[in-house]
């Protein structure tokens, strides 16, 4: 029988806003750089969407394909200045 493990969103809202507090801009690719499983990936992707929809996190293109940044929005006045 194999075992799912259960992984929340909240914590992985909580391990991205880390990694961003630290480095304030991180790649899409990094993000998911460690994850152990398909539901570690999914949980990352829907706190990616989750940190997106209440404006503390924005995505920009880049150079790379299919590598946007990710960049935390730490204040309003961050948020208004984004093209």
């Amino acid at each position: 029988i194999v075992k799912t493990q259960f992984i929340a969103v909240g914590t992985k809202i909580v391990s991205v806003m880390r990694v961003l507090v630290k480095k304030s801009r991180s790649s899409f690719k990094s993000l998911f750089s460690g994850a152990k499983s398909r539901s570690e990936i999914v949980a990352t992707f829907l706190a990616l969407l989750e940190l997106m929809r209440s404006g503390r996190v924005e995505v920009r293109d880049t150079e790379e394909e299919y590598n946007p940044e990710i960049r935390l929005i730490r204040n309003k006045k961050e948020r208004e200045e984004t093209p």
